[in-house]
């Protein structure tokens, strides 16, 4: 989960250099440079090919780090999304892998980076709907 954060992060600040490249571009300043200087000022702010290629691919390995950890945990990432349900039963003494013990656990350590990193509650939403239903049920008694 702390590596699919991470890849969010650095997708999301490509995106906002891209944004305000555009606010950039579409000002009075921005137009009056020429191609050149508009090249210069695209490469340093959003990267040259090879780097829009790598984010990119940290685009790609975002999905499929999602793709894994719902497949690992059904509960973790409905969970960041709407963590209500989880969150309104006692706190897990312990916890097996795959549980929702386990989102309990990792959403405590977690949920505030996801919903910090521009974009990633979006994209989760886009995935998992805005208030998706998962699996709550923890079992006290180990």
């Amino acid at each position: 989960v702390a590596l699919c954060i991470i890849k969010m992060r650095i997708v999301a600040a490509n995106k906002a250099a891209q944004d305000s490249l555009k606010l950039f571009s579409k000002s009075p300043t921005g137009k009056s440079f020429n191609d050149d200087v508009t090249t210069a000022i695209s490469e340093f702010t959003v990267g040259d090919q090879k780097e829009r290629s790598m984010v990119e691919n940290q685009r790609r390995q975002v999905e499929r780090l999602m793709d894994q950890i719902h497949v690992n945990n059904p509960s973790m990432l409905p969970s960041i999304i709407n963590p209500m349900p989880l969150k309104s039963k006692p706190l897990p003494q312990g916890y097996s892998r795959g549980k929702p013990a386990e989102a309990y656990l990792v959403l405590n350590d977690c949920n505030r980076c996801f919903v910090r990193t521009p974009g990633a509650t979006a994209w989760l939403e886009k995935r998992f709907g805005k208030r998706p239903k998962y699996d709550v049920s923890i079992d006290y008694y180990h």
